[in-house]
């Protein structure tokens, strides 16, 4: 394992808790700090996070059909639980749970979206601040470690 002084992270005058990992809420000029090193493992990650969320948006949404239409798109609905099933698997593999289940949030704000573009829904102004919530708390959980660091979990 590097040093923060190797990666070019500057080491603080006063010295975390021993333990605690150096609190940067804003730490811009070190985002390669929080993103994988790998441009493999980034593009993996990025598209399967993508794709829960696209495949979460659309599930809803022909659920939400399938309820007018009754039975046509039940198929597609066990289809796309399958599938998502598997990418939420492979995306586990790349990143924990505390890092991509929040990001995944993100499919409220395209189903809402989307509900309003092609299903003529209304948003209220409630709603529309609710989304912006999500996609501020989605860019902070983002500035986070994607993957625990095997030294960093606790054993009981």
């Amino acid at each position: 394992m590097r040093s923060p002084a190797e990666v070019g992270i500057p080491i603080p005058l006063i010295a975390p808790p021993a333990g605690k990992p150096e609190f940067r809420p804003f730490a811009h000029d070190q985002w390669m700090g929080v993103m994988p090193r790998n441009r493999r493992e980034v593009v993996q990650l990025t598209g399967g996070l993508t794709l829960a969320i696209v495949f979460d948006t659309v599930q809803q949404l022909a659920w939400n059909v399938e309820s007018a239409l009754r039975e046509p798109l039940l198929g597609l609905v066990a289809i796309l639980m399958v599938l998502r099933l598997i990418n939420w698997l492979k995306v586990l593999e790349l990143a924990d749970l505390s890092y991509a289940q929040p990001i995944t949030s993100l499919s409220y704000v395209t189903v809402a979206a989307t509900s309003a573009l092609f299903l003529q829904e209304t948003l209220s102004t409630l709603q529309i601040v609710g989304m912006a919530v999500i996609m501020v708390g989605v860019w902070c959980i983002s500035q986070t470690e994607h993957k625990t660091s095997p030294s960093e979990v606790s054993t009981p």
